[in-house]
């Protein structure tokens, strides 16, 4: 909510309620419950209420109303996240492989450091780079693209990535 050239800015609902909206209410006169879950890129949010016809003198100016019931979300439960979490532990599990190559890694907000990361874990752009490259490569296999099972059958993955001197 604010002000931007001089229109005023509402939230009325927030996305998950508005894709409901627009997606399934008003094709019906009937009242409808409505729970919805958005798995994003970033986050799971989710939504729930009643969506009815509006009655009454109170609500003669609209012709439908919403009565929100709560919401809520996980900031770290989004696709994007999950893809992170899977490209770390696949960075744990090959850390003595990347150790020997100067090989690192940030470590993602939800995780914990492990024992001897000291050297591995860094905030370097060639570590951001490197995290942001394994999930590429596991991508494919997270979101069951077609012809995902090929990529991942002999369980060995090729990807470049940077050692700490670029």
């Amino acid at each position: 909510a604010g002000e931007l050239a001089g229109l005023t800015v509402e939230r009325l609902v927030n996305e998950p309620s508005a894709a409901a909206l627009a997606y399934r209410f008003g094709k019906t006169e009937e009242d409808q419950t409505f729970l919805v879950f958005d798995f994003g890129g970033g986050t799971t949010d989710f939504d729930f209420g009643i969506w009815r016809k509006a009655s009454g003198p109170k609500e003669r100016r609209y012709r439908y109303v919403i009565h929100h019931f709560g919401d809520g979300g996980d900031a770290y439960l989004g696709g994007e996240n999950l893809l992170e979490l899977l490209a770390f532990e696949v960075f744990k599990a090959n850390s003595s492989v990347l150790r020997k190559s100067k090989i690192t890694f940030p470590l993602p907000p939800q995780c914990q450091h492990f024992g001897g990361d000291e050297v591995l874990i860094s905030e370097s752009q060639e570590a951001w780079t490197n995290m942001r490259h394994m999930m590429e490569c596991l991508r494919p296999f997270w979101e069951r693209q077609e012809g995902y099972e090929k990529l991942f059958e002999t369980g060995v993955m090729k990807l470049r990535l940077f050692d700490s001197s670029g």
